[in-house]
This record gives C-alpha cells, sequence and structure tokens, in this order.
C-alpha cells in the first residue's frame, strides 16, 4: 500500500512538471513586482503558499498599491476564483471515497492548470488521491518557489528596474487577454465592458468594490453575449 502510494504521489509529480515549467517565469515575475510594491521577499513568498492565485494575486497587489483595505481586497479575489468551486465539483466524483478533510486538501491545490493536467489525463494514478496530492505539490511549490526567487532578484537589480515593475502587471493582463480575444472576438467586448465599469465604478466607490462590480460586469456580457460555433471563453 505504501509503494503504491508513494509510485502515485511521483506520478502526479511528473505530471506536474510542464505546469511547475510554466508557473517559475510567472512567480519569478510577481516576486519581482511585489518587491516594486515594497513587499519584502518572504512576504510575497508567503503570499504564494497561502493565497496561491496568480491572477488574483497580480490583482492584490495593484489594490494593495492603491491603498485599498483588506476586506476589499479579500472579496476581490474571492470573486476572481469563484471558477474553483466548479473545478473541485468536477473532481469530487474521484474523491468520494476520501474524507472531507483529505478532498479539502486536494481542493486547497486546484488551480486552472492542474485540475486540466488531471481532467483529461489517461493515467489512473491521476484519478486517486496520492497522485492529484503530488500535481498539486509539484505546481504550489513552483509558484512558491519562483516568487521567493523573484524577490531575491529584485535586490540585485537597480532601483530603476524596480520602479518600472509596476508595467509588469499591466503586461500580464494584456498577455492573458490579447489569446482570447485571437480566438473569442467576443473577448474584447467584455474585457472593455468591465474596463468601463471599473473606471465608473471607481469615481463612486472603493477600488475593491469596483472591481467586484467589473467581474460582476464581465460575467454578465458573458452571459448575454450570443456564442459563435467554436467561441468559448
Amino acid at each position: 500500500m505504501g509503494l503504491r502510494i508513494r509510485r502515485e504521489f511521483a506520478t502526479g509529480l511528473r505530471a506536474a512538471v510542464p505546469v511547475m515549467l510554466g508557473y517559475l517565469p510567472i512567480a519569478f515575475s510577481f516576486g519581482l513586482a511585489a518587491h516594486g510594491a515594497g513587499l519584502p521577499a518572504w512576504t510575497a513568498a508567503l503570499m504564494s503558499a497561502l493565497v496561491y492565485t496568480g491572477a488574483g494575486q497580480f490583482a492584490a497587489l495593484g489594490m494593495l498599491g492603491a491603498g485599498a483595505p483588506l476586506p476589499e481586497i479579500v472579496l476581490a479575489v474571492l470573486f476572481m476564483n469563484l471558477r474553483h468551486v466548479v473545478l473541485n465539483l468536477a473532481l469530487l466524483p474521484r474523491l468520494k471515497p476520501q474524507s472531507l478533510w483529505r478532498r479539502a486538501v486536494v481542493a486547497m491545490g486546484v488551480t486552472d492548470e492542474t485540475f486540466a493536467v488531471a481532467a483529461f489525463s489517461h493515467d489512473p494514478a491521476l484519478t486517486r488521491l496520492p497522485g492529484l496530492v503530488g500535481l498539486n505539490c509539484g505546481a504550489w511549490l513552483s509558484w512558491s518557489l519562483g516568487t521567493l526567487l523573484g524577490g531575491w532578484a529584485a535586490l540585485l537589480v537597480p532601483r530603476a528596474v524596480n520602479d518600472a515593475m509596476a508595467v509588469m502587471l499591466y503586461g500580464l493582463f494584456i498577455g492573458l487577454l490579447v489569446p482570447v480575444v485571437r480566438k473569442a472576438p467576443r473577448g474584447l467586448l467584455v474585457a472593455l465592458a468591465a474596463m468601463a465599469i471599473h473606471v465608473a465604478c471607481g469615481r463612486l466607490m472603493a477600488p475593491g468594490w469596483a472591481l467586484v462590480c467589473a467581474i460582476v460586469a464581465g460575467a454578465a456580457v458573458i452571459w448575454l453575449l450570443p456564442e459563435r460555433r467554436g467561441e468559448t471563453l
């Protein structure tokens, strides 16, 4: 039994390698950007280890820079990550024999990328608890370590470079948006609607609530716009 668990855990770790390679540079960038925002490396790494939500962390970093209070940041990040409820419900049938706390451990480590690996893998090890834990652990470690390395590296570069790291936040979101728009042009309408709502609400309310309104508006536009053949958002 112990040997099988170790083998399945190792299988999960191996399956996580592509995700880890993708996470490292983004996490490194987050560590650099966090340093530019005034967060020490250990704080940024702790944020990655505990919050563990890529785009949500970058958004939280921007809100911290804007002086948003903690409750607003938490609420905004929560809204951004509600999709994980759906992802975990899809994985739940694989973990029904397990106890609630074991399923909770797996759920805390599920991301878009690890879900995709687990959902489309034909390896039986990734249908069981040890394999899923190995998959999640590999991705989580790479994200946390990449952030720490980025925070340390920021100490070695000139201050002018650190000050320029704020632009990285915008570059990241543009990099995420462009592939979506190329695949589904209506994604541009969703982004523009969310941006307009955010700007309008930002004049009337705190940054955190403005972001929440923008997220809700974007989701509403996706629901209202007719879906074309072959388009997914």
